[in-house]
């Protein structure tokens, strides 16, 4: 939920956050796979975004000469570098599925139908092929090329229980929200596994969305959260939003 509003709050504003090379990561995970992109021409920046919580939001972008021209990632974690982590991990998860997607028979004629006209983007498959296409990538995704790149300066996060982690950070939600809520959806058979799963509510926050004409556009929190973080002079009006549909699927 944190890492997804911060994403398209960033994306509507077309805020690069502190743009890194994903190899300057202190951190072997990381830096295995930027290495490994490398080797095979490629480049992987890691984005840190503006945020008003104790998380840290890193946008990953893994590009290439080969198709797909992009493929984008997230992470979020009180720790920086496990944020960076997980958003190169997961380019490393989505760029070859992406890659066999490709290959297969009418993929080629849906990407033409996207590049020609994004407002057909209908579902989450749509959203990363569309910057499949090296043209629509780096239009679409100027604002994260032009940022300057910087050595990664931030250094691992000191080590502390879970639950003071989930402490910090739903006081830190709270100061920003209002409220956190959650519920505990847990079904049967996975209690009777020993496992727990809730779904959490932050009110205000901006929830992903998939097709171009599905954009949550109402509250306040879209429009001013670049004024609140001194990112813009004031809050913004909706016509000065990037309403193009986001890289990620």
């Amino acid at each position: 939920m944190v890492e997804r509003d911060a994403f398209l709050v960033s994306w509507s504003h077309r805020l690069a956050g502190i743009r890194s090379d994903a190899g300057t990561v202190p951190d072997e995970e990381t830096r295995d796979v930027a290495s490994a992109y490398a080797r095979r021409d490629g480049r992987i920046d890691v984005h840190r975004l503006p945020v008003d919580t104790v998380a840290t939001v890193v946008l990953a972008a893994g590009w290439s000469r080969e198709p797909p021209a992009v493929v984008i990632g997230l992470g979020a974690d009180l720790d920086p570098v496990v944020a960076a982590r997980r958003a190169v991990g997961e380019v490393a998860q989505v760029r070859p599925a992406l890659r066999m997607r490709l290959r297969q028979p009418g993929t080629a004629a849906r990407l033409e139908e996207l590049v020609a006209d994004p407002s057909r983007v209908a579902a989450l498959e749509d959203h990363d092929l569309l910057y499949a296409d090296a043209e629509t990538a780096t239009a679409g995704l100027t604002h994260l090329l032009s940022a300057p790149t910087q050595p990664w300066d931030v250094a691992p996060a000191e080590n502390m229980t879970e639950g003071a982690a989930l402490e910090r950070l739903t006081g830190s939600l709270a100061d920003v929200a209002g409220d956190v809520l959650y519920v505990d959806v847990t079904s049967g058979d996975v209690a009777r596994l020993g496992v727990r799963v809730a779904r959490g509510i932050i009110p205000g926050f901006l929830p992903i969305h998939f097709g171009a004409a599905e954009a949550r556009l109402g509250g306040e929190r879209l429009y001013r959260l670049p004024s609140d973080l001194g990112l813009r002079a004031g809050p913004a009006r909706r016509d000065e939003l990037n309403l193009a549909p986001h890289p990620l699927a």
